[in-house]
């Protein structure tokens, strides 16, 4: 599963808005857009601030998706 598809599924899934990630993982809204949307694939640094905010460590992003699934 591709990075962007991971973090728009996520954050839907949480009912949180581009602002709200933005707030809890400290990364700025048009690295997220852009993330999301495929322009750009996030930094390591970036995703691991991701990865906290949705509380899942990287290695674990996509067995979490499927829980919240």
């Amino acid at each position: 599963m591709k990075v962007y598809l991971d973090i728009r599924t996520m954050r839907l899934k949480l009912n949180w808005s581009l602002r709200d990630l933005e707030y809890y993982s400290g990364v700025s809204r048009s690295s997220l857009n852009n993330y999301e949307n495929g322009f750009s694939e996030p930094t390591l640094t970036n995703y691991v601030k991701i990865a906290k905010a949705f509380q899942v460590s990287v290695e674990n992003i996509e067995n979490k998706l499927l829980k919240i699934e």
